[in-house]
């Protein structure tokens, strides 16, 4: 479900496309750069760089999936002091002219990294200061195992399927201050003329979204001051498909069809979106739109059971299954027969990621194609 996110995943799906994540990247361009010159210095002198090189060996051994997954900030951290260990150990032992093909390397990395984050405090500063002052704020309201989060954006941007932001909220805890984490836009609506609300849902795991103060009535939303960062992602074209399959986002799309299929562990989940799912539906007068929900567990529906399938929302165009997804007859029974382009737009876990991408290899023969999001639940 786009803009329902765990915490821990967020390291793995954004390397690369966020600036803390520029530290990764040259923190090993420094290493690379400098490898040549240290390793000569190194057989020369013995073993006078023990730290450049333990501090090399450490960014290697931090940099592993399984650690920034689960430890993206003290990973975080821990990077940046490495990677302030190998430049300063490397610019002491190179040679000493200051025109050295090592020394070069290091000033170019050294003025790369610092350009990148002045223009990353450029679009920080321009995004939450307005007349002199911070203005962006959040209002926090409780759901069931989540928080629907909505935050005031006084610089709007143009908004796109796809995009997700950082969000701190500095208030939110003693560390929070120095915490920033990546959440994908779920909606979004004008407030004034000036400025916009832009909606999250954010599930509640350990760490920083257990320390979000919240409100159960939306009338009494706790607000707090927000620093936003982005937007950032690619975004989904969809709208030269004919067929799309997906697990909901607010796409642009011009499909004859559309088909959202959105798998929950509890029923309560679906309150989440249930007023915006049925507004869509109003919007849909042609009714392109098929809605199918499928709950795994925790039935609340009054004589709810295994396997029984339900209907809700105006004319019952919502279809309610009380089971798990059969990935690949679904897929089958929607795209046999159907003429044009086909798209699967993808936000699901590993398991049934797979299952998905095995049943499209069975159908190469059709004009189909799988897109995912870079965000998924775990």
């Amino acid at each position: 479900m786009p803009g329902i996110q765990e915490e821990s995943m967020e390291s793995e799906r954004i390397k690369g496309q966020h600036p803390n994540g520029q530290l990764m990247v040259l923190g090993s361009s420094w290493s690379a750069l400098a490898l040549n010159s240290l390793t000569s210095l190194v057989r020369k002198q013995g073993d006078r760089k023990p730290k450049a090189a333990s501090a090399m060996a450490a960014i290697l051994i931090t940099s592993f999936s399984i650690v920034r997954r689960h430890f993206y900030e003290i990973f975080l951290s821990i990077h940046r002091v490495l990677a302030v260990m190998v430049v300063t150990a490397t610019w002491i032992h190179v040679p000493g002219k200051l025109v050295s093909i090592p020394t070069i390397y290091l000033l170019v990395a050294c003025c790369l990294w610092a350009s990148l984050h002045l223009l990353r405090t450029c679009q920080i500063l321009y995004r939450n200061v307005r007349n002199w002052g911070p203005s962006c704020t959040v209002s926090i309201e409780s759901l069931p195992d989540a928080y629907q989060v909505r935050a005031k954006i006084s610089r709007p941007w143009k908004y796109r399927a796809g995009q997700y932001v950082y969000l701190c909220v500095p208030r939110a805890s003693y560390s929070s201050f120095f915490q920033s984490h990546p959440y994908m836009v779920a909606w979004w609506y004008p407030y004034d003329k000036d400025q916009d609300i832009v909606v999250f849902i954010i599930q509640r795991q350990k760490g920083f979204s257990q320390s979000l103060p919240s409100s159960s009535n939306s009338s009494q939303s706790t607000e707090l001051r927000a620093m936003i960062e982005g937007p950032y992602g690619k975004e989904i074209h969809l709208d030269e498909y004919g067929t799309l399959l997906e697990n909901f986002h607010n796409y642009d799309a011009k499909a004859r069809r559309i088909v959202l299929f959105w798998q929950v562990d509890s029923e309560e989940h679906l309150q989440w979106v249930e007023q915006w799912m049925t507004d869509l539906l109003e919007q849909d007068s042609e009714y392109v739109l098929d809605i199918r929900l499928f709950v795994t567990g925790n039935y609340i529906t009054n004589g709810a059971e295994h396997g029984k399938v339900g209907r809700v929302g105006r004319h019952d165009r919502i279809i309610v299954n009380y089971r798990g997804l059969d990935v690949e007859n679904l897929i089958r029974s929607e795209i046999e027969g159907r003429k044009g382009r086909s798209v699967i737009s993808l936000c699901v876990n590993s398991y049934v990621g797979e299952q998905v991408r095995e049943a499209v290899r069975q159908m190469l023969d059709k004009d189909i194609y799988l897109k995912e999001l870079p965000f998924h639940p775990l």
